[in-house]
């Protein structure tokens, strides 16, 4: 009878462990499962991340080249209306016959520097006249994130996030794959030491569940 006994508590014992190595197992296989999205949304954000440095770069392209354009337009009509100003001066002194001449050429130079005045913004004048390439420059990028996507860092930061994740998920599988190899081992096992060593492996398989949670929560 006590042999009985014995043999029905050994097949016991084996049935919760063997349910113990299973539980292990397909937790474990969340957690893979886990890890390869994390990883996969790495590779995902980092495309991102990628393509978003390349509008940027783009943009930063196009608006310099734009600025330049406007501020080569810009010197050129302060330069026009500079000497429309200095033949006004010069009209002072002037002798009638000299006097119309050069109202032509100063009504001629100002006309030329209003035609310039299409071919840069004027948002961009300071209230002295000067030219304010900053200002150009921060609303050409304002404009171009509204369209296309201009912030790489946030993606990378997002890819860095994710990729850490995985990282510890990783991890957390091989503390599991501990647990597993503590259980086949207690199965074996004969002398009382074994639940001693199914303990272990619980304590294990149970740290490691927290430490799931822990990670995909935060």
């Amino acid at each position: 009878m006590t042999e009985e006994k014995t043999a029905q508590n050994h097949e016991r014992y084996k049935t919760i462990v063997a349910l113990l190595m299973a539980l292990v197992t397909i937790i474990g296989a969340v957690v893979a499962w886990r890890a390869a999205l994390a990883n996969d949304e790495a590779g995902d954000t980092n495309f991102l991340a990628w393509h978003a440095a390349i509008n940027a770069e783009e943009a930063h392209t196009v608006n310099n080249a734009a600025l330049y354009q406007h501020y080569s337009s810009y010197t050129a009509y302060v330069r026009y209306g500079y000497l429309g100003d200095l033949i006004e001066e010069d009209r002072e002194d002037a002798t009638p016959a000299e006097a119309a001449d050069l109202e032509r050429q100063q009504a001629e130079a100002w006309d030329v520097a209003t035609t310039i005045q299409e071919f840069f913004p004027l948002s961009s004048l300071n209230r002295d006249g000067t030219y304010n390439l900053q200002r150009e420059l921060g609303e050409a990028w304002a404009d171009a994130s509204k369209d296309k996507d201009l912030n790489p860092e946030r993606h990378y930061a997002k890819a860095d996030r994710a990729r850490d994740k995985a990282t510890q998920l990783i991890s957390i599988l091989t503390v599991m794959g501990v647990s597993l190899w503590l259980y086949a081992l207690a199965e074996g096992m004969k002398h009382a030491f074994r639940y001693v060593v199914v303990l272990l492996a619980t304590v294990t398989m149970i740290g490691a569940v927290i430490a799931t949670l822990i990670v995909e929560l935060r």
